[in-house]
């Protein structure tokens, strides 16, 4: 899919976002080993992405903070996949997700937390309902705050062309918010190194967001 849709992209435009859809397990690895084959798939793609298009700038839905919490889980230090393959180019790279204290400052909340909330409180929900609000009530509610943080991190080269690396179920909110500022987006690939569990997952969110619309407002 990749090298079709690279083939047929207009880099004309100055004021356009290049639009990267992926699993997150593809953008960090341990340090100084072997790309898996979705990694490998990844360098490939972002790698023409980047020959083609040109690029001020390949940002990403990532972080050190992101990098530091796999070390501290796994007990191994990881490195950014993205990171060298844009310093290969000699393009500037930048991370773009809010680190733990700037997710303090913006009020955003994870899904697994909220749905640490609701197991908590007095509502009587089964294990697949709590785990289904929780991430639903992010999805609704917390995902276009965090859009904006990347959007607010952009600002300063949004005259120029660049490619964003992020999670595939960001791609449509996330072009969205673009269009809605003004700015031409163009999706370069999606579902790199995503799953069929990752598929099952946000299906059954999204669907369990569409039954409960009365989440996108209401408090817990």
């Amino acid at each position: 899919m990749c090298w079709l849709l690279i083939a047929g992209m207009d880099c004309d435009l100055k004021d356009m976002v290049y639009l990267l859809g992926v699993g997150h397990r593809v953008q960090a690895k341990p340090q100084d080993a072997v790309c898996t084959e979705e990694q490998t798939q990844f360098c490939e793609c972002l790698s023409a992405a980047i020959e083609k298009i040109g690029p001020s700038i390949v940002a990403e839905e990532f972080s050190q903070y992101a990098l530091e919490k796999l070390r501290t889980d796994q007990g191994i230090v990881y490195e950014s996949v993205t990171k060298p393959i844009a310093d290969s180019f000699k393009v500037e790279h930048r991370f773009c997700d809010p680190d733990k204290n700037e997710r303090a400052t913006i009020g955003y909340v994870e899904g697994s937390e909220l749905a640490l909330q609701l197991a908590m409180s007095s509502l009587n929900l089964s294990n697949a309902e709590i785990n289904n609000r929780g991430f639903a009530i992010e999805i609704a509610r917390y995902w276009p705050i965090r859009e904006k943080f990347w959007f607010d991190q952009l600002t300063d080269v949004m005259d120029h062309p660049l490619l964003f690396v992020c999670g595939d179920a960001h791609i449509d909110s996330f072009s969205s918010l673009l269009q809605n500022k003004g700015v031409h987006t163009v999706v370069v690939s999606r579902r790199i190194g995503v799953t069929q569990q990752d598929e099952e997952f946000w299906e059954r969110t999204m669907e369990y967001l569409s039954q409960h619309p009365e989440l996108r407002a209401d408090a817990l």
